[in-house]
């Protein structure tokens, strides 16, 4: 059983692509991917809705694959990060090293406080969609747990394609 939903935030119009980026890490799942991960992070445009999805042996693996997805981003769009928003995970998000990449880069950090995951719904809520997409396609295709990330991934596709609120339906 899950908490009543909070009221959905409409999108303001004056939001710009990649101005605010939600993240957060899944896992770790019970059975390791062909590929060996776990975890899974996401990285969500506020703006768009449009979620990447990487796939993490080890939690420690966040800001490897944030540089990816900021580089493939930014260089798409020709916009820059200006906010990333995230929990507080010790480990993965808040840490020295993540910090600096921030700084160096102009990114300012929103974080969540401690336990109050409805502050950074989006990114928690995309990975519940994720999850519960994957697992719906898995148990109809009857394919093995370990395929998880193969049914994230396509989930992620998939939703990425659907019309959304944000966008008008478009």
């Amino acid at each position: 059983m899950t908490r009543a939903p909070f009221p959905v935030r409409e999108v303001p119009e004056n939001l710009e692509v990649l101005e605010i980026i939600h993240s957060d890490v899944c896992g770790p799942m019970r059975n390791t991917s062909p590929g060996g991960s776990k975890y899974f992070v996401t990285f969500t445009d506020e703006k768009t809705r449009y979620s990447r999805v990487y796939f993490l042996k080890n939690k420690n693996e966040v800001l490897e694959n944030f540089k990816i997805y900021k580089n493939e981003v930014e260089n798409f769009t020709g916009k820059k990060i200006k906010f990333f928003q995230t929990d507080n995970g010790k480990g993965e998000y808040c840490n020295r090293v993540f910090d600096q990449f921030l700084q160096e880069n102009g990114i300012q950090r929103r974080l969540s406080a401690p336990y109050t995951p409805q502050q950074n719904g989006l990114a928690e809520r995309m990975n519940r969609t994720l999850l519960e997409k994957a697992r719906c396609m898995m148990t109809d295709a009857n394919v093995p747990p370990s395929l998880w990330a193969e049914a994230v991934h396509t989930a992620n596709y998939l939703r990425n394609r659907t019309p959304s609120r944000s966008l008008n339906h478009e």
